[in-house]
Parts: C-alpha cells; sequence; structure tokens
C-alpha cells in the first residue's frame, strides 16, 4: 500500500492523538497500546522521510551508503 506525504502525516497525527488520549490512563495497562502508536509513528516517519528524498519507501532493497 502507498501513501501520499499529507495521508502519512495525517496518520501519524491519529497515532499521536491516541498516545495523547492512552497516557492519562494506568502506565501497566497501557504498554502495549502505546508501544504500537510508537512503532507505527516510527514506519510513518521512516516513509516520509523517503518520500521527501524521493525513494521508494516500499521498496525491500537495501540503500547503499
Amino acid at each position: 500500500m502507498k501513501f501520499t506525504l499529507q495521508e502519512l502525516t495525517k496518520i501519524y497525527d491519529m497515532a499521536r492523538d491516541t498516545i495523547d488520549e492512552v497516557m492519562g490512563g494506568d502506565w501497566d495497562s497501557v504498554q502495549e497500546d502505546l508501544s504500537e502508536m510508537h512503532s507505527i509513528q516510527a514506519k510513518v516517519c521512516a516513509m516520509r522521510k523517503s518520500l521527501i528524498d524521493g525513494l521508494d519507501p516500499f521498496s525491500e532493497e537495501e540503500e547503499e551508503d
């Protein structure tokens, strides 16, 4: 599935909003939810960077340094 920068930003913002809501709960019961939301944010950041750099974020090929 491919996303535009605007769509990725919306996904990131939705994850951030969910984190903000969940943080008000009991820490022991929300750790797994927070972990999932942070994982989504990290993936979205990597995908946005690839799009901005003009790379295909969905390619399975490794980048050469």
